[in-house]
């Protein structure tokens, strides 16, 4: 009996240690590339609010990547660039709307350029020659992969835009961006260029892209809360149903009056008061 009594006091120890050392484990957090600077932003205001939460980001696994991570239990919180899929529900993941930030169509051209939103496409068609709204030079267009949830947007939310996009990736040797990043860094690095992207990638990042005007508003926070600027991708939270108390807290600060602040100063307008 006291052998008995030892080996069940030793297996509580070891299953309370266990336990212990998981609540120490970081918060893994990954998810659309776009957002990873504001994740670390979030992981270190929360940090310095609660010390018993760690979290650290991982870059380089896209919405996708992150969801099955997530779903698999190697990850405790992703932020999605899309809805989550019948698939993913059913394996245990909830998703709420956190965030709209500003769609737009960005340009290392220092100059302001205005254009309306029924002749974008024109940027893309006739890309590779002058073009009168950006001074007369050239517009270089860096390009998406077909299957890129940008693409597809623009193509939903602009007039004319497959048919010039099909036209831009006929051009011989036109930039192909693999990812939110690489995309950027291209348009930083080339001149006049025209990419598309989002402002929280933007601002996060500290990019020096420029937004176009597009029928005379200016994408940001405060317009696309306005809805003065119509165009605009929602970004979602997602954890495992009845996450533990960490990950609880650090998605209420989201939502919270500092989190509301910190997405607007880096270019989103979240959608909502409480998870």
């Amino acid at each position: 009996m006291h052998m008995l009594k030892s080996c069940l006091l030793a297996a509580a120890l070891l299953t309370g240690a266990n336990a212990a050392m998981a609540k120490e484990r970081p918060l893994l957090i990954g998810g659309t590339g776009a957002s990873m600077v504001y994740a670390q932003a979030v992981a270190t205001e929360v940090h310095g609010k609660n010390p018993d939460i760690a979290a650290s980001v991982i870059n380089g696994l896209g919405s996708g990547g992150a969801l099955r991570a997530l779903a698999a239990g190697k990850f405790d919180v992703a932020i999605s660039g899309r809805e989550l899929k019948q698939k993913e529900i059913d394996a245990g993941l909830v998703a709420t709307p956190l965030m709209r930030t500003p769609f737009g169509f960005f340009t290392s051209y220092k100059a302001p350029v205005a254009v309306t939103s029924d002749t974008v496409w024109q940027l893309y068609y006739k890309a590779g020659e002058p073009n009168a709204a950006f001074g007369n030079e050239v517009v270089r267009v860096i390009l998406r992969p077909e299957s890129d949830s940008d693409r597809a947007y623009a193509i939903a939310h602009f007039e004319g835009m497959e048919g010039a996009l099909a036209q831009a990736y006929s051009l011989p040797g036109v930039m192909i961006a693999q990812t939110d990043q690489e995309n950027a860094s291209m348009a930083e690095q080339t001149p006049n260029t025209l990419t598309t992207g989002t402002l929280l990638q933007m601002i996060s990042e500290k990019r020096t892209l420029t937004p176009l005007v597009i029928d005379g508003v200016v994408p940001s926070a405060e317009t696309v809360r306005s809805g003065a600027y119509p165009y605009a991708k929602t970004l979602y939270l997602v954890t495992r149903r009845d996450p533990d108390d960490r990950v609880a807290r650090l998605s209420a600060f989201m939502y919270a009056p500092d989190g509301v602040q910190l997405a607007a100063r880096l270019g989103g307008h979240v959608v909502s008061a409480t998870p």
